[in-house]
């Protein structure tokens, strides 16, 4: 659908009206902005009458036909490569967790190698700053993540 959406705004995008109304399209903006919502909320601000709006209804019927010919030409095409992204992310994930499983045992060993130039003062500073960062991730909501010195936390 989004697809669609975006094939009717290059329609709008030929006149002014559809030019202007794009830079408004997104309702973010629209709320940061305080600008228009809707098309319709545009063309009330903006002044458009009935006849203005009777002929842009015109034009829109004129285009959508094929607009959406168009779109449907593509959206094969368009759903494929919508799965392979999806496929490569899974392939992406596996590839991450599986070097991170690999490096486990090396940073694991780092830390004890890092720990071991570290004061007990510093050791136990490190151990501080780490159960806030953590206690800061659980309540953002975040996940667990590794420890400060790179390691994965015990």
């Amino acid at each position: 659908m989004m697809f669609m959406a975006n094939i009717r705004r290059v329609l709008l995008a030929g006149c002014a009206l559809g030019a202007a109304f794009m830079a408004t399209a997104t309702p973010a903006l629209a709320q940061a902005t305080g600008l228009p919502k809707t098309q319709a909320e545009f063309e009330k601000q903006i002044g458009i009458t009935a006849d203005q709006k009777k002929k842009m209804d015109d034009l829109k019927k004129k285009y959508d036909p094929q607009m959406l010919a168009i779109q449907k030409k593509y959206q094969p095409q368009v759903q494929k490569l919508q799965q392979q992204f999806a496929e490569i992310q899974t392939q992406m994930q596996a590839l991450q967790q599986k070097a991170q499983v690999e490096m486990r045992p090396l940073a694991e060993k780092a830390q004890k190698e890092m720990q071991a130039i570290l004061t007990p003062v510093q050791q136990k500073k490190i151990k501080e700053i780490e159960a806030q960062v953590q206690q800061q991730r659980q309540q953002a909501g975040g996940g667990a993540g590794g420890g400060l010195m790179g390691a994965p936390r015990p």
